[in-house]
């Protein structure tokens, strides 16, 4: 009640203010409807034309002047190349502001312009994402995210080529989602609302992240406007899937709301075979399993946002996302001469988030995220095994409750070109875990497991940002943090810096250190016991320790375009999942344990080009050394090295206005992770892209792997342990059938005022 009644004094208390304080705004755009950024707009009085202001529109084209009475204006708008607008207006006024070409015959000369794809500024790349769509087939914030040059991404996961971890954030905010429950969230919000991305190494501490950042930052309108959008899409692989989506969004210059609404179901097929030879004493067991597992897919997502723009430099956020798997169901077959067996399991999942944040004028920013997450799943597992004609039988119930709440506060302060700021963040997680036996036939050890975590995070930050002359600007940190889940606690500082170095705009250099901490999965955490088969199962580690990361990077950036960097990361006690044969019994172990440490060094290049209007490519290129150790991997250790090569290619070929088509490629030398051979992988992707009626529907059709060549094969060679893990790859190729229909794009018109000024009394 009491939050309600401040909300209420807020609103009421800036509608005061904007009636007292009226304002001639507005937005610039090009012909193709994107943001004109520093055009010159100038305000001047009438009839005289005395000036009144100027400035530079913003990143998104957007100005604001202070108008103070009736009187009329003269609003006048220039930008190089294009003809200058001049329009009357009056305190109040919404103007929006169109620029039209100027385009002039000059005797053998052709000037032709074209926007950066990148700029550089504070440390950050920004990319703008207007320029990126019409470079690339998108739909979706996802399709956004995976174009940034040097990013790879999969479902369950995204990489930046010269960084140990990245963070995706949106518009800046921290949240307790997951990484899995972000990367959905994402696909459900169309990329037009995507104004920009924002590229980091080395995170600033203000967003309370860890290593490398991408941030997104969807769009703001300033005009009143009413916009939605409806999809639908069918994928076919072996069986099919589908799913429709719509969106809503309500702006005003004050307010706006957004609603976003997903569902997809089918059916999905995962085989996989595997050749294990087990020492098991003194006699040596080959093991042949192929897996054919079956997984029903439901999925629902809802999201609902509200911003109020409480003053000029003050905003309120409020947004809730549910995300809903009810009953999904699924069956492995397996079968070879070791055991023959069939598992069934259903997981029934739910989600909610609400994040509330608040930015003051004077630079506070407050901010409070819950999530709360329930996880149930059954397993019923029959096994034959051929040996000794034995059978069993295991029937599980698990569960997860996971409740994370974090809470924080910045606050910076501009003292000339420096920018000084402090902050403190506080996370608390509760992690419940369960596991139950039914009826089991089975001559293994089985326990019922109830455990419950308690994990809690406070971490504080200085942090200054400026410039030395015109040339230099720095961007520094200096992070301290307490960890404590169970009995373990620890106490640790984390500095971080980006240097910036631009003579010019055609030369940018930046040198970039950062360093912070990973916390494990919680599904890594628990102490459950999954059984995959008779011979393979997944254990949990209760006794995982946050990893320690380091890492620094010098890139160069040429035109604006081309992207050139070196890199080195350093992960101590790093975690991955890595397969055991156990010495003690015929049983496969996929295990995460802490390492040594990880390294990296490496150099990646990001080199677009372009064939006049109809071709734009990018190719990407790296090349990195790995390093794993780990001395006290159970009963033995590793210490490993691999040079690995990546080149990737997209492009995009633009057969008409409306019609387009892209057509990429990406190979991957072999690689290691722990004990783990990774094979060679070579993939090819092509997608097409037909708008029609006015540009509101779309059609598009997406092939991924074109010669089912996408998956990787695993060898196991290392002291005595053989094993061959082959992803079956004749059902990785899928085609995606994908309509999309726009609607809306309303604005409120501004009817010409009748003068009555000589009306009355």
């Amino acid at each position: 009640m009491k939050f309600k009644l401040l909300l209420l004094i807020l609103l009421l208390g800036r509608m005061t203010l904007a009636a007292q304080n009226p304002t001639i705004e507005g937005r610039v755009t090009d012909p193709d409807s994107r943001a004109v950024c520093a055009a010159s707009v100038i305000l001047r009085s009438l009839p005289d034309s005395t000036y009144v202001a100027g400035m530079a529109s913003d990143e998104e084209g957007c100005f604001r002047f202070a108008a103070d009475g009736g009187g009329k204006y003269l609003l006048t708008v220039n930008y190089l190349g294009f003809r200058t607008f001049d329009r009357e207006c009056r305190a109040g006024d919404v103007v929006e502001v169109a620029l039209q070409p100027d385009t002039q015959v000059l005797q053998s000369v052709v000037v032709r312009g074209e926007r950066p794809l990148v700029k550089a500024e504070g440390g950050k790349l920004i990319y703008d994402t207007h320029t990126l769509s019409q470079l690339n087939i998108v739909e979706n914030a996802w399709d956004v995210l995976t174009k940034l040059p040097g990013v790879e991404a999969s479902e369950s996961n995204v990489s930046l080529i010269g960084s140990r971890s990245v963070t995706v954030l949106l518009d800046g905010r921290p949240s307790t989602l997951s990484a899995a429950q972000l990367y959905s969230l994402l696909k459900s919000i169309p990329a037009d609302q995507v104004s920009r991305s924002e590229v980091m190494t080395s995170a600033p501490a203000r967003y309370h992240t860890n290593g490398a950042v991408i941030n997104l930052v969807t769009e703001r309108k300033h005009e009143k406007q009413v916009t939605g959008r409806l999809s639908g899409h069918y994928t076919d692989a072996f069986y099919g899937t589908g799913g429709v989506a719509g969106n809503l969004s309500l702006v005003s210059p004050r307010v706006k709301w957004d609603l976003l609404y997903s569902s997809s179901w089918g059916k999905w097929i995962s085989p996989t075979e595997l050749y294990s030879r087990h020492r098991l004493g003194k006699e040596i067991h080959e093991i042949r399993i192929d897996n054919r597992s079956v997984n029903d897919l439901e999925n629902y997502e809802v999201r609902t946002g509200l911003d109020f723009a409480l003053s000029e430099k003050s905003s309120l956020n409020l947004t809730y996302t549910g995300n809903f798997s009810p009953t999904n169901e699924g069956r492995s077959h397996s079968d070879g001469n070791f055991q023959r067996s069939e598992n069934f399991h259903g997981v029934d999942s739910r989600l909610h988030n609400l994040s509330v944040s608040y930015s003051a004028p004077f630079g506070l920013s407050l901010g409070v995220d819950y999530t709360s997450y329930d996880m149930s799943q059954r397993q019923d597992l029959e096994v034959f095994y051929h040996a000794d004609n034995r059978y069993e039988r295991l029937r599980t119930i698990e569960g997860q409750a996971v409740d994370n709440v974090l809470a924080y506060a910045d606050q910076s302060h501009t003292l000339g070109q420096w920018n000084l700021g402090y902050g403190v963040l506080y996370a608390h997680s509760s992690n419940l875990n369960e596991q139950f036996y039914g009826e089991c036939e089975t001559d293994r050890e089985t326990r019922d497991l109830r455990t419950r975590f308690v994990e809690d995070k406070v971490n504080f930050y200085l942090s200054g940002a400026g410039r030395f002359g015109k040339a230099f600007s720095v961007d520094a940190s200096l992070k301290g943090e307490y960890y404590r889940i169970g009995d373990y606690e620890k106490w640790s500082v984390y500095p971080r810096f980006s240097l910036m170095y631009a003579p010019g705009k055609r030369h940018v250099f930046n040198l970039s250190l950062t360093s912070d901490r990973t916390y494990p999965a919680y599904w890594a955490m628990q102490s459950s016991v999954n059984y995959i088969d008779g011979y393979t199962e997944i254990q949990g580690s209760p006794d995982l320790r946050p990893s320690t990361e380091y890492g620094l990077t010098l890139a160069y950036i040429l035109n604006q375009r081309y992207i050139f960097s070196l890199f080195y990361e350093y992960s101590g006690d790093e975690s991955k999942q890595t397969p055991w044969q156990t010495p003690d019994r015929l049983a496969l172990i996929y295990k995460s344990v802490n390492w040594d440490y990880e390294q990296k060094l490496g150099v990646n290049l990001s080199l677009p080009f372009s064939c006049g209007k109809w071709l734009s490519s990018r190719l990407t290129l790296a090349g990195l050394g790995i390093f794993d150790r780990c001395d006290d991997f159970f009963d033995m250790g590793f210490n490993r090295r691999k040079f690995v090569a990546v080149c990737s290619l997209k492009n995009t070929f633009r057969l008409h206005k409306n019609l387009m088509v892209e057509l990429s490629g990406r190979i991957q030398s072999p690689a290691i992770q722990g004990t783990f051979d990774i094979g060679y992988m070579f993939t090819m992707s092509a997608a097409l892209k037909w708008t029609f009626l006015h540009e509101r529907m779309s059609l598009g059709v997406d092939c991924n792997d074109l010669f089912d060549s996408g998956y990787h094969d695993l060898r196991l060679r290392y002291k005595g342990q053989v094993a061959d893990i082959c992803n079956n790859s004749r059902y990785n190729r899928t085609t995606t059938l994908r309509l999309t229909y726009r609607f809306g794009d309303y604005k409120e018109r501004r009817m010409k005022q009748v003068d009555t000024s000589r009306f009355g009394h």
